[in-house]
């Protein structure tokens, strides 16, 4: 992993009170790390200002939710079954592409 991939993780890891070496590359932010409302914006912030990437480019309610109701998204998706349709899925591993191509653009491409 280059040194991009390595802030990213680093990044992610303080935001999710985790060690780097406890992170996976398929752990998803709001599903797995529980990443949501401002701790999110935090973190898309700070790769943001690492990577040079505009955060206006990032479609952040398509993965996240707004501060308001951040930790009842978690409770309600576990409870109903739902944590899949809450929130598109997100990983570390999208993000790294992401700030290695210098681009948000990936995300919304087909696979």
């Amino acid at each position: 992993m280059d040194h991009s991939g390595q802030t990213v993780l680093e990044i992610i890891a303080r935001a999710a009170g985790r060690d780097v070496s406890a992170l996976k590359d398929s752990d998803r932010l709001f599903h797995d790390l529980r990443l949501d409302g401002d701790d999110a914006e935090e973190v898309m912030s700070k790769v943001c200002e690492f990577s040079g990437l505009s955060p206006a480019d990032f479609p952040f309610s398509k993965y996240f939710g707004a501060e308001f109701g951040a930790g009842y998204r978690h409770l309600i998706g576990e409870w109903l079954g739902l944590a899949k349709e809450i929130l598109e899925p997100l990983t570390i591993s999208d993000l790294i592409q992401c700030v290695e191509a210098k681009t948000f653009s990936i995300l919304t491409q087909p696979e």
